[in-house]
């Protein structure tokens, strides 16, 4: 018995021009402006929800107001985002900057070459398909037909096509293959310029890299530490000054003005300690160096620093990660700033059992301030189901 041989149909293809998918863009970036009444709307209406939520008793508050406050704070912060993007029309002039050149070559050149049909075959060719065009094609190409010697400066309609969809369609597939002397972006020729790749047409550049390349000593290494600021990347480095861990250089008059302050005062500087030489620092008027006392102790007697061992380091930082969230549900609304980076280790290391290191972070001076602290400290350990260590 002789089984029907099922096929199964082709997808589509399914090809838009140019300016088809020029009008779709510019038809959404409209009914994405048309939008922003409604967006504007609903922000109003969750700020109001997220107003009465935060005006309730946090005592009443129970874990369901808290995961809602939560997602409020989210949803306000994307709306803020996506209203900001709309009416400052920044995805509209990206697309304008990205396609302009290629959509004045389309619409107002006059010497468009209508190649169409080769580019079909070729998106066929990418994926290695065999179609009957391929046929034709082949024979049209050992055959050129050069109609005059005349020299005529024209564009192709399909390379025009390929490069709008490189700069709208991140899920297009580059017709240019990898090639380290074509630029991937826009089909530029690439050329090698002070140990950087460099295209001609679009300025696109990265580094060049060899694989007998060897580094220059004699080229400043780039500090990879510089981050832009950040909460963690702030307790990171109050970690690392502890912890003399840090890359600082202190000046020598100010090693000179400590020497003869401890000469003064005759004390012998196997005796100083973190806490002596921040109070000679302070007679000095030198504060500024409070922070890289560590340091500086250990360069004077040789006194090894404290150390965090990695894993007390790794708890302190997620648990500062933690508690971003519950300080924003608890914060009050005229606080803009964080709670103080001392008063927080110092209670990380209260609940880590830490008490060798506590000493280092000292508490608020000012009582009205560390009370403020510690209310807002109490709600985010209910929160955190941790356990509250009062302060006074």
């Amino acid at each position: 018995m002789v089984k029907n041989k099922t096929t199964k149909a082709a997808p589509p293809n399914k090809k838009r021009t140019l300016d088809q998918m020029h009008t779709e863009h510019i038809t959404k970036f409209a009914q994405t402006q048309n939008l922003l009444p409604t967006k504007k709307a609903k922000l109003a209406k969750l700020k109001s929800e997220l107003r009465t939520l935060s005006q309730t008793d946090p005592e009443k508050c129970d874990s369901n107001c808290m995961r809602r406050k939560s997602q409020l704070i989210d949803m306000i912060a994307n709306l803020n985002s996506e209203i900001s993007s709309i009416e400052s029309c920044s995805d509209t002039l990206k697309y304008i900057v990205n396609t302009l050149p290629i959509l004045v070559d389309y619409y107002d050149n006059e010497n468009l070459v209508e190649d169409d049909m080769e580019e079909f075959v070729d998106v066929f060719n990418e994926s290695n398909q065999k179609n009957i065009l391929n046929y034709f094609m082949k024979e049209t190409k050992k055959t050129p037909v050069i109609d005059s010697p005349k020299t005529i400066t024209s564009i192709s309609k399909a390379q025009l096509y390929n490069e709008y969809l490189n700069v709208t369609d991140k899920s297009h597939k580059r017709r240019q293959k990898k090639n380290s002397n074509v630029c991937s972006e826009c089909g530029g020729n690439i050329l090698i310029s002070d140990g950087n790749l460099v295209c001609e047409k679009c300025g696109m550049y990265e580094p060049y890299y060899t694989q007998h390349s060897k580094p220059n000593y004699k080229e400043p290494l780039q500090d990879t530490n510089t981050y832009a600021y950040k909460r963690i990347n702030h307790l990171t480095e109050i970690l690392s000054q502890l912890q003399a861990k840090e890359s600082t250089d202190i000046p020598p008059r100010v090693f000179e003005c400590m020497y003869g302050e401890i000469k003064k005062r005759k004390i012998d500087k196997n005796d100083l300690d973190i806490f002596k030489l921040r109070r000679i620092l302070k007679n000095l008027n030198l504060r500024k160096y409070y922070e890289h006392v560590p340091h500086i102790l250990q360069i004077i007697n040789g006194q090894e620093p404290p150390n965090f061992s990695r894993v007390d380091e790794a708890k302190i930082k997620k648990m500062f990660k933690d508690i971003q969230k519950p300080f924003a549900l608890f914060c009050p609304t005229n606080r803009t700033n964080f709670l103080n980076y001392s008063y927080i280790l110092h209670k990380f290391c209260e609940l880590l059992d830490l008490d060798e290191y506590i000493s280092y972070f000292p508490l608020l001076k000012n009582n009205t301030k560390l009370r403020q602290h510690d209310k807002i400290w109490k709600n985010i350990c209910e929160h955190m189901r941790w356990k509250f260590y009062r302060s006074l």
